[in-house]
């Protein structure tokens, strides 16, 4: 299917396009330098936003390793404290009653081991470091 020579064009045609058939020197570069525009802010935007993405998964690997740092940490004081306990468990069991400890007063001590070593282990209670740090 060819175009009709232009004088055979219908006259509403050439009217419609005529707008677009004269086009300056100066249109020419202005349409240019904005192409190229386009194109340079287009290639700025994408390097910088490939910045932004490399820094955020950058800051997610270090959050991560922060994470698993922590873990560790709070793992070891576990360890720490489970020797705190054996430790307090082994000083009670080598001690020895004042000589001569009556009947009631043996009660009493043993009523305040009792509860010595329930606040030991209490305080030295192991954390849940996978539900404080997931």
């Amino acid at each position: 299917m060819s175009t009709p020579h232009p004088d055979r064009r219908p006259r509403a045609w050439a009217q419609a396009h005529a707008v677009f058939a004269p086009i300056t020197p100066g249109a020419k570069r202005a349409t240019a330098t904005l192409f190229v525009l386009v194109l340079a802010l287009s290639g700025a935007n994408l390097e910088f936003t490939a910045r932004e993405v490399n820094a955020v998964r950058a800051a997610e690997v270090s959050s991560a390793r922060s994470t698993a740092s922590v873990v560790q940490l709070c793992q070891l004081g576990n360890t720490a404290r489970a020797q705190q306990v054996n430790l307090w468990d082994h000083i009670v069991t080598i001690s020895q009653p004042p000589p001569h400890e009556t009947p009631a007063a043996e009660r009493k001590r043993l009523a305040d081991i009792r509860a010595f070593i329930a606040y030991v282990h209490r305080v030295f209670a192991p954390r849940n470091c996978a539900a404080r740090f997931h």
